[in-house]
């Protein structure tokens, strides 16, 4: 990794606890000069489809209870 940053003008430091990644993070923030712009792009509102279909197979299958017990119930003694 330390050649890696070498050649391509970057930078290699190695950490081995969390005051020297600390240390780490203060040079970074010293070299970054920038000001960091937060922006959203768009907003979009996600809508999940899985309520409305849920909602489709619970009426389907109460239908299908329902006219076990009632219609289906019927035709099926008949058809003894």
């Amino acid at each position: 990794m330390q050649r890696l940053a070498d050649e391509t003008g970057g930078a290699y430091w190695k950490i081995g606890n969390a005051t020297q990644l600390q240390d780490v993070y203060e040079r970074i923030d010293h070299l970054e000069t920038s000001e960091i712009k937060t922006t959203i792009l768009y907003h979009s509102e996600i809508s999940p489809l899985f309520q409305y279909l849920a909602c489709v197979a619970f009426v389907l299958l109460l239908a299908e209870r329902i006219l076990r017990a009632t219609w289906l119930r019927v035709a099926e003694e008949v058809r003894r």
